[in-house]
């Protein structure tokens, strides 16, 4: 082995020991999560079966952050592995480092498993395979879950699977923290040893974590390590353990928590839970973001616009364009949609042009042609005639309309409570508004 490599193997395997990062957290129960170091841990219990069901572990810090790892979980664990020299080691280089002459996979084979060979044609390919696709996560299924581990490269880098038994005495936890594998400013401050909450042996991971809540979750002991997405599965799942929480930690929430927590049909609870620090934070959104808020709850009930500025204050309304309003009202596929829209929006459909107005309206009319869809277009037609006697005060452009596009409606209703209940059609609509873009 040339010398730079095998001082690079040196650094990253010293003694024939190693240094894992492991995550954990999210979706995880308490058997899971709290028995990683037991005897009774049941290796794979989450997702981590790629190559057999086992403990995996990655031995670059830097490859715990990106989001392709965010789905584990967000408490990063950093685990001592001893004996190395009793996996089986894929990469040529690392092989050759802690196994010496004996490195191919067919010696490791026949020194350490000989009962899985089943023919000599067998360790000619293991070979053949170890030397052209270790780079690309190969670990031959023959060996998946009967041996004691595999060291692997894969896009995360060296990898190691530990099997069943977990706990057999050569691994230890040494440190756990809180960081999102989309914090990548993290990484820097986790090289230093101290940024670590450390323990010592065996450490049993439930000392980082509560028992589970209501819907099976676990969260850490300590509030301060809860993580974003910790709190949001709290508020989703566990409403009474979030109820506890002192409110400085909903601070941690990100716009796109709020939103999603804003539009959810238990938004009323979720604001109660939040507080009025937090709540009052959304009136810095930007002003898309305040518009995908309201454009969400407009068909999810009654009083949405008064509960709109009651979060984010009136001017945002006043910071909508003529264009944003246009799309609130007629980027649907029902009358149904369409009916409920107006009667949310009330007064500030008057802010749409009335030259795009006409323009949907001659769109609904266009699909009166065709007999599958007749009756859905006369229905949205009406309905939007109805909104716009309702609502716009210009007389002369009301009649206008009614005389070019309603005379066979008969009388319009003068509010548009009065027309009658639509239930619309069954099949496939059009969903006009589709060509709007945000202004900017």
């Amino acid at each position: 082995m040339e010398f730079s490599n095998w001082l690079m193997m040196e650094e990253i395997f010293p003694n024939k020991t190693a240094t894992i990062f492991h995550r954990a957290g999210i979706n995880a129960t308490s058997k899971t999560v709290t028995n990683i170091l037991n005897s009774d841990f049941k290796a794979g219990a989450g997702s981590g079966c790629m190559h057999g069901c086992g403990l995996y572990g990655t031995f670059s810090l830097e490859s715990q952050f990106d989001s392709g790892m965010s789905s584990y979980g967000s408490f990063l664990i950093k685990f001592k592995i001893t004996d190395l020299d009793k996996y089986i080691i894929i990469p040529p280089s690392v092989a050759k480092y802690i196994k010496g002459e004996r490195w191919k996979l067919s010696d490791q084979l026949l020194d350490s498993y000989p009962d899985l060979i089943k023919s000599p044609s067998d360790l000619e390919e293991l070979d053949e395979m170890q030397e052209s696709s270790w780079r690309k996560g190969f670990v031959p299924s023959l060996i998946e879950e009967k041996v004691k581990g595999v060291l692997y490269h894969d896009f995360h880098g060296y990898t190691l699977v530990k099997y069943n038994p977990v706990n057999d005495g050569t691994i230890t936890m040494i440190g756990y923290t809180v960081a999102s594998a989309l914090d990548t400013e993290k990484i820097t401050e986790l090289q230093n040893p101290s940024a670590w909450t450390t323990s010592t042996g065996t450490a049993k991971i439930r000392d980082i974590y509560k028992q589970a809540g209501k819907s099976g979750k676990v969260y850490p002991v300590r509030s301060d390590m809860l993580s974003s997405n910790d709190i949001m599965q709290m508020l989703r799942f566990d409403t009474d353990e979030a109820e506890k929480l002192d409110k400085s930690q909903f601070e941690k929430l990100g716009v796109r928590d709020l939103i999603a927590l804003i539009i959810d049909d238990r938004r009323n609870k979720f604001i109660e839970i939040l507080g009025p620090k937090v709540i009052s934070s959304l009136k810095n959104m930007k002003v898309e973001e305040a518009y995908e808020v309201l454009m969400n709850l407009l068909v999810r009930g009654e009083g949405i616009i008064p509960l709109f500025k009651k979060l984010f204050g009136e001017e945002y309304l006043n910071k909508f364009n003529a264009d944003y309003y246009k799309h609130l009202l007629f980027s649907v596929g029902s009358p149904v949609e369409l009916e409920k829209r107006g009667k949310n929006l009330g007064g500030l459909i008057s802010r749409i042009k009335p030259e795009d107005i006409e323009r949907e309206i001659k769109t609904f009319k266009s699909y009166e042609d065709d007999p599958a869809t007749k009756k859905w277009a006369d229905k949205n037609v009406e309905i939007a005639l109805n909104l716009i006697r309702t609502y716009y005060e210009d007389q002369n452009f009301v009649d206008e309309m009614f005389r070019k596009y309603g005379p066979s409606f008969g009388p319009a209703p003068k509010k548009v409570g009065d027309v009658p209940p639509v239930t619309g059609e069954k099949g496939k609509f059009p969903v006009f508004g589709e060509s709007f873009r945000f202004k900017r």
